[in-house]
């Protein structure tokens, strides 16, 4: 059975997509503060205090700046006026600054024009840091548009690093940043986002929405650390995530599933229902919370044998050595289904053996299945009586733990089951294997196999609505298909596209970049094989 106990989890992406990053730069990018493209007939006196005027015609006479002001001429002493900027000037129709206009005129400046020399040195240098910021802020916008963010960010560094408080350059610092990590997410490097986050945030003025997704990336890092059975490092990500967002209720999802794994249900319906609390709609919590109360019930009065990659509950004391002997095969599995897909979980794998009577109780076990992996390796004790069967059960099920750690919850049920099918085979008799070949055969000279599409859209529930001959038609498809790319290419690719799965991108794109085929070409083949 494929893993259904924890459905997929619904994180906060990074807001920002690269054309809205773009937008953000170039209206942040024309919006400096520099002279308003819309006062091309006008002149603005700017005085010291940091005010400024705009007037038809500025004029410098007997030691002031004058202006028609209301119908009237006023005039402003020197000492109040740092600058004067004229009409002949030419904006920048990008930019807004104003740029001289090859000798149709120029700023009247009023240290160069009535001040000393003092004033003069120091406006020129004011001028001159004014355009290098301006050709730093002009190159990033390039490097922006190529989406290359990295050297657009350099290029707006040393624009801030002119004038470290202007308010423009720190917000297209940020919005940059967040730019590149949104890049760096979806090429599933999760750590490089984080961090470059971390930078956007240092610039921004409202920190709120990057520490938002900072947390939502520490959530995403600490799922997939719960997924491979690292908790401790689930835990240290879940921490991280807590510092900047302690109102993230997929946080408490995740770690309500390490207690309950650990057999910790208090703390685990504490989590659940804190996640609850902060987003009542959250489907995960409240079906775990439901499967929690099943579990409690059921459970009850259940003993428990600990062994170093396996805990193993069970009812009664005559089941110990059914406890004990589960134990003994799932560890053959670690070593076997693990040296396969290499993958060696460092947590303790959760296994419940239950008495038939009480296995009927559990809504969510299918009545068709012999085992099932939500989480928690579950089977029933009457399959104890035969030993092959036992190990294809368990070796089947822990291949669907090892596969759920590669691939997550974004693996199709066909590949799932085809490669639990694959490693499990060894313990079927030939009975069984006969059986499943004239099932395929007949299917295929009826054109009666499921297409790939449809079994893509299948989970168990659905599954478990089909008449039991194509429940098992479904199996024996998965089977053999996922055979057969094995055969022809390798159990690593498998692996490799599991891991690809892992990262969120689709199976077809997964088998075409691994496979260099596309999967209706593969489907057609295997087809072809089987008639």
């Amino acid at each position: 059975m494929p893993f259904r106990g924890v459905m997929p989890l619904m994180y906060r992406m990074i807001s920002v997509k690269h054309s809205t990053v773009l937008l953000l730069f170039m209206v942040a990018l024309e919006s400096c503060l520099f002279l308003s493209p819309s006062r091309v007939h006008s002149d603005t006196i700017f005085f010291t205090n940091g005010t400024r005027l705009d007037v038809k015609k500025a004029w410098k006479e007997n030691g002031l700046v004058k202006c028609e002001l209301y119908g009237s001429v006023v005039g402003y002493p020197l000492r109040d006026v740092e600058r004067v900027e004229s009409s002949n000037d030419e904006p920048d129709l990008k930019t807004g600054m104003s740029v001289p206009n090859g000798g149709k005129g120029a700023s009247m400046n009023t240290g160069e024009q009535y001040g000393d020399a003092a004033t003069r040195q120091s406006l020129e240098t004011d001028k001159q840091k004014q355009s290098d910021i301006l050709l730093y802020h002009r190159s990033a916008r390039e490097f922006a548009r190529q989406g290359d963010w990295d050297k657009a960010i350099e290029e707006e560094k040393k624009a801030h690093a002119l004038d470290p408080e202007r308010e423009i350059t720190r917000k297209t610092l940020s919005a940059l940043y967040r730019a590149l990590a949104k890049e760096s997410e979806e090429k599933g490097k999760l750590h490089d986002a984080a961090y470059t986050l971390h930078q956007a945030c240092i610039y921004a003025a409202d920190k709120k929405g990057i520490q938002e997704d900072i947390a939502s990336l520490y959530v995403r890092l600490a799922r997939e650390a719960f997924n491979r059975g690292d908790y401790p490092m689930s835990k240290k990500h879940l921490r991280k995530a807590a510092y900047f967002d302690q109102n993230n209720p997929h946080m408490y999802v995740v770690s309500g599933k390490i207690a309950y794994n650990n057999d910790n249900y208090h703390e685990a319906r504490n989590a659940w229902n804190k996640a609850l609390a902060l987003d009542p709609g959250l489907p995960d919590a409240r079906m775990l919370l439901s499967r929690l109360e099943k579990d409690r019930s059921v459970e009850e009065g259940f003993k428990e044998k600990r062994h170093p990659h396996f805990h193993v509950k069970f009812a009664a004391a005559h089941s110990e050595e059914l406890a004990d002997g589960v134990a003994d095969i799932l560890d053959a599995a670690y070593d076997e289904v693990g040296r396969d897909l290499d993958v060696y979980p460092d947590a303790a794998i959760p296994v419940i053996v239950y008495p038939r009577s009480r296995l009927r109780q559990l809504d969510y076990f299918p009545d068709w299945a012999a085992g099932t992996y939500d989480g928690k390796i579950r089977i029933g004790e009457d399959i104890w009586h035969k030993k092959s069967y036992l190990k294809a059960v368990l070796y089947h099920e822990y291949a669907h733990v090892l596969v759920y750690i590669l691939g997550g919850n974004n693996v199709p049920l066909w590949l799932n089951e085809g490669i639990a099918e694959y490693t499990a085979k060894r313990f079927k008799d030939k009975a069984h294997r006969r059986s499943r070949k004239r099932l395929l055969q007949q299917a295929a000279e009826q054109k009666a196999l499921f297409s790939i599409d449809v079994l893509a859209a299948m989970n168990v529930a659905s599954l478990s609505q089909l008449p039991g001959r194509h429940i098992q038609l479904v199996y024996a498809q998965s089977e053999s298909f996922v055979t057969y790319l094995i055969e022809n290419y390798s159990l690593y690719d498998m692996r490799t596209i599991l891991v690809r799965l892992g990262s969120g991108i689709t199976v077809g794109t997964a088998m075409r970049d691994i496979l260099h085929e596309d999967i209706e070409a593969l489907v057609a083949n295997w087809e072809e094989q089987l008639r």
